[in-house]
């Protein structure tokens, strides 16, 4: 590097002058042309416009050439002369957009940069050559053969890349776009080693080919089973489309976490740079006595967590699916919540150890939280060992159908202050209701393992239902029975094939007698209770009208006389 140094600082000595000149000229010329190109909208004629402005710029090229061979200019002269080849290139490559009307701008700010980068390599190339120092050397044809192969395949590389990343079936923006950019990305680097190779600094060998084919054909498989698994879900699986609108989200999440770590493993086996992998893991965020977190853990912690988090939901979904095929609904079950749980602890505990956080530094960590907000989270772990706590007591499950103290929605006009529904998920902190107005309700665990609970399934689905009616004292008893069992001959589907439906005389009230309809039904119809209740009450309706059988009404009956007669005794 001092050699270098000592070479340049000898030749500006004796030459300063001349370098001077030529880079005022250089900067002159390329305002010049830079206001050429501001003024475009004054020429009227279009062709008489890109002639001059091309016979410019030829003309500064073969300028600065001279500058450089004549004159001996060997650093602002290469430098404006490969300026001037790039805008050559430049203008050529806008001319044939524009006349084809090629509309494609990633594509064209793609040539743009392989035509920068190569103009740049040039320069250093002619640096070199001027100077007589390493990778110096004449334009020669080979190097011209190499552009010649070269810039096709990648233009061609890259047009394809782009539109297999723009027909990619992802709708998880967040995920479409990084495997955008690395696509992007991937074709500057290939760029990059392709300016290398044509100036014969980087030697390609039958390893970096083998490489390059190994990571090809592994982005065609991810693709290529990208594509079939979207289009599997989006034949076969749009029911759990409807209920699960993110699973094609979860999948497409794992095969691109599958994709990239290994392709990650096989660049470092297949390129020999393992020096990168050893550079991360020693790249310290923190570096204590105690605790040491380098740049490669954090990275690798979240990645499984991530990869785990969505196989464990993707596996949750799968189990609800099962039922689907044998129950025709989307019904959860219990093993969800074993699942869930003690996966998300155990990916934790794992994500955690691989950060290089242990339990010898949890303790101190959990320890000093506990003095300054124990208060604070004793409701947090109070429900984080309730949850635990219902999994294994079992006394409420996933799947079944029960009742709790609480309100349930004011909002769609249910004023009762009972929740009752169907346990959908026993989470960490919460366990989730789901309500026959379809509102699901988050409810601390703690509750459930403190609060009295009524567990419609618990032991048998069916439970006995009574529904009241006020019957008139002159209707016959016998016909009431007969009209109220009746009633519910529509709907035996709903009720117990052991127990059948019964009528009993409940009580004799002021005005009216109560009567009872008892009936047995399945609990995991909870959906349906209310509609079922409704049915039957419209069905005993009209029976009752049919016999002439009134509801009775609370009513006042003033007697005429009786007010008469006192109205007569208050005159005298």
């Amino acid at each position: 590097m001092e050699e270098v140094v000592s070479i340049f600082t000898e030749y500006l000595k004796s030459n300063i002058y001349t370098e001077i000149i030529t880079l005022i000229l250089g900067i002159f010329s390329v305002i010049l042309f830079f206001l050429l190109k501001k003024h475009r909208d004054d020429f009227k004629n279009w062709y008489l416009y890109e002639g001059i402005k091309f016979f410019y710029i030829f003309s500064s090229f073969l300028a600065f050439l001279f500058l450089e061979m004549k004159l001996k200019s060997y650093i602002t002269g290469p430098l404006f002369k490969n300026i001037f080849m790039f805008f050559i290139f430049y203008q050529i490559i806008d001319l044939i957009f524009e006349v084809f009307k090629i509309n494609r701008k990633k594509l064209k700010n793609f040539i743009d940069f392989l035509l920068g980068l190569n103009i740049v390599i040039l320069f250093f190339l002619d640096l070199m050559h001027n100077f007589s120092l390493p990778y110096g050397k004449n334009y020669n044809l080979i190097i011209f053969l190499k552009i010649i192969v070269a810039i096709p395949f990648l233009i061609t590389f890259f047009y394809l890349s782009m539109r297999a990343s723009i027909k990619l079936p992802l709708e998880n923006k967040t995920l479409k776009n990084l495997i955008n950019k690395i696509f992007y990305i991937t074709n500057i680097f290939l760029a990059i080693f392709t300016i290398l190779w044509i100036t014969g600094i980087f030697k390609i060998t039958f390893t970096i080919i083998l490489g390059f084919v190994g990571i090809s054909l592994l982005t065609i498989l991810f693709l290529i089973t990208l594509f079939w698994a979207n289009d599997y879900i989006n034949k076969n699986l749009k029911v759990i489309l409807e209920v699960f609108p993110d699973f094609k989200n979860r999948v497409d999440t794992v095969l691109a976490i599958i994709y990239f770590i290994s392709s990650y493993f096989y660049i470092l086996e297949v390129f020999n740079v393992k020096y990168i992998h050893q550079k991360l893991k020693s790249l310290y965020i923190v570096k204590t006595d105690v605790l040491s977190i380098s740049v490669y853990s954090l990275i690798e912690a979240i990645i499984f967590y991530l990869f785990i988090l969505n196989l464990i939901i993707l596996l949750k979904v799968f189990i609800r699916y099962l039922q689907f095929k044998k129950k025709g609904e989307f019904e959860p079950s219990p093993i969800e919540a074993v699942i869930y749980n003690f996966g998300i602890l155990l990916a934790s505990i794992i994500a955690l150890s691989m950060l290089g956080i242990t339990w010898k530094v949890l303790l101190p960590i959990i320890g000093a939280l506990g003095i300054g907000a124990g208060f604070g989270l004793q409701s947090i772990i109070n429900n984080y060992i309730s949850g635990f706590i219902m999994i294994f007591n079992r006394k409420v499950e996933i799947g079944d159908v029960v009742e709790i103290k609480g309100n349930a929605g004011d909002f769609v006009g249910n004023p009762q202050e009972l929740i009752f529904g169907i346990v959908t998920d026993i989470g960490v902190i919460n366990t989730v209701i789901k309500t026959v107005d379809g509102i699901s309700v988050a409810i601390p665990n703690s509750r459930f393992v403190s609060d009295n609970i009524i567990n419609y399934t618990l032991e048998n689905n069916y439970v006995r239902m009574r529904i009241p009616f006020k019957i008139p004292y002159d209707a016959p008893n016998k016909k009431v029975e007969e009209i109220l069992l009746s009633s519910v001959e529509d709907f035996k589907n709903f009720l117990s094939k052991y127990n059948k439906p019964q009528v009993w005389f409940f009580e004799m009230k002021d005005y009216y007698n109560e009567y009872v309809l008892v009936i047995w039904i399945d609990a995991r119809n909870w959906k349906r209770i209310i509609w079922l209740k409704s049915e039957i009450y419209k069905k005993a309706w009209e029976k009752f009208e049919e016999e002439g059988i009134e509801i009775p009404v609370t009513t006042i009956e003033i007697i005429k006389s009786y007010l008469e007669k006192h109205k007569n005794s208050d005159k005298t």
